[in-house]
């Protein structure tokens, strides 16, 4: 049984040493608000992460918006 989108962002967060505070309150929301916790985590970690490649690489952030928009393109 995997784990949910939540757990693994918790977990993470934790790890991080993100506040107790902050976690607990988490834990109290309701599932769906989880979910958009965890969506919204996703998000904006895969647009960070992009950005620093892209510093990095540009060459790699172009192919990937490229392919990326090929892929929507053709859903």
């Amino acid at each position: 049984m995997s784990s949910s989108p939540y757990k693994e962002i918790r977990a993470y967060l934790k790890s991080i040493g993100v506040d107790t505070l902050i976690l607990e309150k988490m834990d109290s929301m309701q599932d769906l608000e989880q979910q958009e916790i965890a969506e919204l985590f996703k998000e904006i970690t895969t647009d960070e992460i992009l950005y620093v490649i892209s510093l990095k690489d540009i060459d790699f952030f172009k192919e990937y918006v490229e392919n990326k928009n090929t892929n929507n393109y053709l859903n």
